[in-house]
């Protein structure tokens, strides 16, 4: 329990957040000499607004001291072309992302494929400008807006990690369903209750691997008046875990939603079970 507890509050800390501080770390990989300088310039300019707070720009012009560089020490921030003296493309994002970490990225470039734009959004960059439109005031929206989208992001990562670890550590067998009821997660009490692995059970409809008729209205019902009221709901359930054995339970459905605020599932919470051989079940029905 106290390996569990430390994993927990490993994960609850924030030492890995950005932190809000006085001192904004930029790190600009440019190969343009020229527009360098521009860019050092207008970001100057854009922070002396800034009076509460102090920056420190540091350049190179090229991947490989960038990628030394964020082994080294700590950036808030990465502006970047993707065409740089030594490589250029997805190439240069990838390798920024694997030292950076979960440093924010913004690319600062002139092409104008919006394919290629797309893409390289796709593998982790918070934002694109582009060199011949940028200004101060632009460049400064996006290094704040790119920094506090990537703290929201890792706030939630961590959120959603710790729940995990939490749910993990439940006395008590969680199942989760997408919205068709196919099994998407089993803890592992859940598992152990079954004697199975998360991984047999999981891509199976709940109604199968709790052993329940599909002709079984019950489950479905609940099923349907959870997604549509939103509202948890607490019910007996009696899993058919195998031929010989019955597991009887407390059992509290809550919906899942995703991000969009759409109904993704189910959460499924078993408790109070009482396992039941073949000859109890058959005896209790014979006195019935």
């Amino acid at each position: 329990m106290l390996n569990n507890l430390n994993q927990v509050q490993k994960l609850v800390s924030p030492c890995q957040l950005p932190h809000d501080s006085e001192s904004l770390d930029i790190l600009i990989v440019e190969s343009d000499r020229k527009f360098l300088r521009k860019l050092g310039s207008m970001i100057e300019m854009a922070l002396k607004s800034q009076e509460e707070r102090s920056f420190s720009l540091t350049s190179t012009q090229n991947l490989h001291n960038a990628s030394r560089l964020l082994r080294e020490q700590n950036f808030d921030i990465i502006l970047t072309d993707i065409n740089l003296s030594d490589a250029s493309g997805f190439v240069v994002i990838e390798e920024l992302a694997k030292y950076g970490d979960h440093t924010p990225i913004v690319v600062l470039s002139n092409i104008t494929n919006w394919s290629m734009i797309l893409e390289t959004a796709q593998i982790g960059i918070s934002d694109f400008l582009l060199k011949k439109t940028i200004d101060a005031g632009i460049l400064l929206r996006s290094v704040f807006y790119s920094i506090e989208r990537r703290k929201m992001e890792l706030k939630a990562k961590w959120s959603e990690q710790n729940h995990q670890v939490l749910v993990e550590n439940l006395p008590a067998g969680v199942i989760r369903s997408d919205a068709g009821m196919s099994v998407t997660y089993v803890n592992t009490v859940f598992a152990n209750m079954m004697d199975r692995t998360a991984e047999s059970i999981e891509g199976n409809t709940v109604m199968d691997v709790l052993g329940i008729d599909h002709k079984d209205a019950q489950l479905k019902q609940i099923f349907d008046k959870v997604s549509h009221t939103h509202m948890a709901e607490e019910f007996e359930l009696v899993i058919q875990k195998s031929l010989d054995e019955q597991i009887s339970a407390l059992c509290i459905a809550t919906p899942l939603f995703d991000q969009l605020g759409n109904l993704a599932g189910l959460q499924y919470v078993i408790f109070n079970a009482v396992f039941k051989k073949h000859s109890q079940v058959h005896e209790q029905k014979t006195l019935s």
